[in-house]
Parts: C-alpha cells; structure tokens; sequence
C-alpha cells in the first residue's frame, strides 16, 4: 500500500473516532443493488432523470472525484460494493432518460398485456446485445401501447447488466431534431451523437409533419449508429408501410437483416393505456 492511501485511511479512521458515522449502511450486496432500490436513486430533473449516487459504504473508503467508492485491500485500492453499484447508476445517467422514465421503469412495464411473444423478442435482443450482437428490434403500434414504456425498461434492464458497463443511448425523434435545429448553424451545438454507447433506442420515430428535411436527418441519425456498430431498437406510431416510406433504402435492408427477416419486428395489438377505455 502506498503512503498517501495509507494516510488516507488513517485520516479516515481518525474522524470516525472522533465523530458518530451517521452515513445509511449501503443498499449493495457484493456490488449489486435491488432493482427496485436501484431505480429508487433515479430522481425527476427538469427535462431529463438525474441520479443520486449512493451513500458511501462504513467502511474505509475513499470518495473519488468522479463519485465512485474505493478501499484499500490487500496492498490496491479496489471498488467497494457503492461503487460498482454506482457504475451502474452511472450508466442509467448518460442514458439522459427523461423524466417520465423515472416512473416508467423495467419494475412496472405489464409484460402480460403483449404476451410470451414479446418477452421472447426483448429477452433475445437483450441477450444479444450482451453477447456483442448487433440486432435491430422494431416497435409499431398506436399511441399509448406501451411503446415507450417498453423503451425505458429495456434501457434500466441493459443498465443493470454486466456491473452496468453496457450502455444505450434513448433519443425520442421529436426531442431529437429541436436540438439539431437549435445549433443547426454551429455544428460545435448540434446535439451530441451515438458515441460510445451499444444501442441506439429511436422513439417515436416518423412522428410530426415527415418533411424531407426530417427524414434526412432521421436517416442520417441511424445510418451513423449503424456505421458505429450499434444495435437498433424503433418505435414508431404511423405502422408498417409509412414507416418504410419514411426510411431510405440503404437502411430499410440494413433493418430487415438486423431484424432477421421480420421475425424481431413486433406490432402492438392492445388498446391505449393512457385513456385506460374511455371513449372520447
């Protein structure tokens, strides 16, 4: 062990004489929180989900600057179990969920109003992903099916994967392109892309007027995911056929093979969840 984390620690030996540790014991079990738990640290911002990370274990540990938690064993200084549960809070973060996603959460998505089918296609492009797949899964049906939902627990379930090393990136189209159109004239503001993420999750794509200038821009978006080597999951509102009239051919056939020939396309038979049968 070297000598400033030796006195580190001794530092931190010396307050917690000194002082009651009032810190909450920490959630994580040999670095793994409950899911529940887990979504209970993402907090509603503004416009979009920020994330509190956990409280610091009782233990000797050091707070880094980035927020992770380490301790001294055995000679090295190792992540103790708050921080490898806040690499996964971490990667929750840079998803830049919004805020309704705090609510909307892989804890509370009905997985029986679709059925087993659907549960097979998530299960599968899920697993996929973390085997290095690359697959693409398409989402069509009306507004309130539980698209978007659908979206954010599958983002939370590939956070919670793999210690959370395995990131997505959701982008909803109409978010989307009033950020490219907010910095269109200084390409230094035009909304981050796809870097460094497995996935992309497009929602509500092909939603608003479709001008030419949309479904450029759209197209554009996918194909630089695609080039990147990223996985796919669309959803979209306006069904099958305007859809492939809203996308450009080179990316149509790249779709059809991520999706296997159709078998990874899903259309949503169940009514609006929003209006829950009231008729207008």
């Amino acid at each position: 062990m070297n000598l400033d984390l030796q006195r580190t620690l001794d530092t931190l030996k010396a307050l917690a004489k000194n002082a009651p540790d009032n810190r909450p014991p920490c959630p994580a079990v040999d670095g793994v929180v409950p899911n529940s738990r887990l979504v209970e640290q993402v907090i509603r911002g503004k416009e979009i989900t920020t994330v509190d990370l956990l409280p610091n274990c009782k233990s000797d540990c050091i707070r880094s600057e980035n927020g992770l938690h380490f301790k001294a064993n055995q000679g090295c200084a190792r992540l103790c179990p708050c921080g490898k549960a806040n690499q996964r809070l971490s990667s929750i973060k840079a998803m830049k969920l919004p805020v309704e996603a705090a609510a909307k959460n892989h804890a509370n998505y009905d997985w029986k109003i679709e059925g087993q089918e659907l549960v097979a296609k998530v299960e599968y492009f899920l697993k996929a992903l973390s085997e290095g797949e690359r697959k693409v899964l398409i989402l069509v049906g009306d507004p309130g099916t539980g698209k978007t939902h659908l979206l954010y627990a599958m983002a939370y379930l590939a956070a919670i994967s793999q210690g959370g090393s395995m990131r997505v990136n959701y982008i909803s189209q109409p978010h989307y392109l009033s950020k490219v159109k907010a910095g269109f004239d200084d390409p230094h503001k035009r909304v981050e892309r796809v870097t460094g993420s497995r996935a992309l999750f497009l929602d509500e794509i092909g939603y608003g007027r479709q001008t030419d200038w949309e479904k450029a821009t759209i197209n554009e978006l996918l194909h630089h995911a695609w080039q990147s080597g990223q996985a796919l999951v669309l959803a979209t509102d306006i069904g099958w056929e305007r859809l492939g009239s809203f996308l450009d051919r080179r990316i149509k056939d790249r779709l059809i093979e991520g999706t296997e020939g159709k078998r990874l396309v899903h259309h949503f038979t169940g009514k609006s969840q929003r209006s829950k049968g009231v008729q207008w």
